[in-house]
């Protein structure tokens, strides 16, 4: 086996590859979601020339060539220079002059050094890993020192989640110098930047809570590790065999949820808002039930169908919970409680799994079911949504809600 095929080298380019193919699907993520957003276009631009540095230098320690190593030590010693546009749009400031000038100077003379082979020789490990990782410390000194009060919230939330994951990147960032550090079975950096990117840049990043990022990343781990165990049981593997498999493993389930949230998220977008959303009134708002594919079948329950279970009880649970899932009964109440069991009634001889309020005096309700199958988040915030405003428009003046309860499309069959 040639030496470029070793399996140190083999695993050092496919957690690269991997690492490179996240880092793209991340790229053109933020692009679309904001393409011409002058933030995103930062994080664009430097997500592009890391997954190009990820490309390269798999090539590089598959094939030994000479002209990619170059490259690769050009593309790495401007790394901590694209992360600076990043860190200074997140900031909406720019950094202190001569910090900017010490990043910039560093990432110039290692691109000079690789590319041109100057000083005789090419730049060295060390040279190279006091750029980058020096650079990459600086950047972190500089979110740690930012002036929170002149940032929003979720910004000052997006960068303490930033940091939490640079934590992990700047340990993993030396085991990518294996000229400094030859006892390293496996290079991590790149791992690393995948990580960070799960955590901060991912389509899902912000609106996931930290705790379900940081179960993900330890039940991919865990995955990971039971590979490498497995694999050890058929190999008789030692210890650095097993990183080397835990690693690839590792970087290749945070790619797949990468994969997974991207293509999840482009699926919410293109499903169109509920017909319910966009009703200006208490005529439209009915009519749109007949649109919507899952709640067609639902009934309006007016006042007359109500008598038997208008109770002050039922009025007070309502006022609490507009919505009244049937899954989440008894609703925090005794579930003997006279409101409970009125609801419960409803909710059986309609056979449905959600109750509605659209008016409270005279009480106004709909009656409807969400298959499981088709109930997941968006789905039931839409109904809260519908909520909200169908009971808006029923309370607005001169709508009087009497009457006989209707099937909005039908009895249903």
């Amino acid at each position: 086996m040639s030496a470029a095929f070793e399996p140190t080298a083999v695993a050092d380019a496919l957690v690269n590859i991997l690492a490179g193919a996240g880092v793209a699907i991340v790229a053109r993520a933020n692009h679309r979601s904001d393409p011409r957003g002058a933030v995103t276009r930062r994080i664009v631009f430097a997500l592009s020339v890391i997954s190009a540095l990820f490309f390269v230098r798999a090539l590089d320690w598959l094939a030994g060539s000479m002209a990619l190593g170059r490259l690769a030590s050009a593309l790495a010693g401007v790394t901590p220079l694209v992360g600076l546009l990043v860190v200074e749009g997140l900031l909406r400031r720019h950094a202190p002059a001569p910090l900017k000038m010490a990043i910039v100077t560093g990432g110039a003379l290692v691109a000079l050094s690789a590319l041109v082979d100057w000083p005789a020789g090419g730049v060295s490990g060390l040279e190279l890993l006091v750029v980058v990782f020096g650079g990459y410390a600086a950047l972190t000194w500089l979110l740690l020192a930012r002036d929170k009060a002149s940032l929003t919230r979720i910004e000052n939330r997006s960068i303490r989640r930033l940091l939490g994951a640079v934590a992990f990147l700047l340990p993993l960032i030396l085991t990518d110098f294996r000229s400094v550090f030859p006892f390293v079975p496996v290079r991590l950096g790149a791992l690393g930047v995948l990580i960070l990117l799960y955590v901060s840049f991912s389509a899902t990043g912000l609106s996931a809570p930290g705790r379900a990022r940081a179960l993900s990343l330890l039940g991919f781990l865990a995955i990971a590790s039971c590979f490498a165990f497995g694999f050890a049981a058929i190999q008789d593997a030692d210890v650095d065999a097993l990183s080397r498999v835990a690693a690839v493993g590792f970087a290749g389930l945070v790619l797949a949820g990468l994969l997974s949230e991207e293509l999840g998220a482009r699926s919410a977008r293109a499903r169109p808002p509920s017909p319910l959303l966009r009703a200006m009134d208490r005529e439209a708002f009915e009519a749109a039930f007949r649109l919507d594919p899952i709640l067609q079948d639902a009934k309006i329950l007016d006042a007359s169908e109500l008598v038997d279970v208008d109770d002050p009880r039922l009025h007070a649970l309502l006022a609490r919970f507009p919505v009244l899932r049937r899954r989440d009964a008894p609703w925090g109440l005794d579930p003997h409680d006279g409101g409970v069991e009125r609801a419960l009634s409803l909710l059986m001889s309609h056979d449905a799994s959600h109750l509605l309020r659209l008016r409270a005096r005279p009480m106004r309700l709909v009656a409807f079911t969400v298959p499981a199958i088709a109930s997941d988040p968006r789905t039931e915030a839409e109904i809260d949504l519908a909520q909200r405003l169908g009971e808006t428009l029923n309370d607005q003046p001169g709508d009087a809600a009497s009457g006989e309860g209707t099937y909005v499309n039908g009895p249903p069959r």
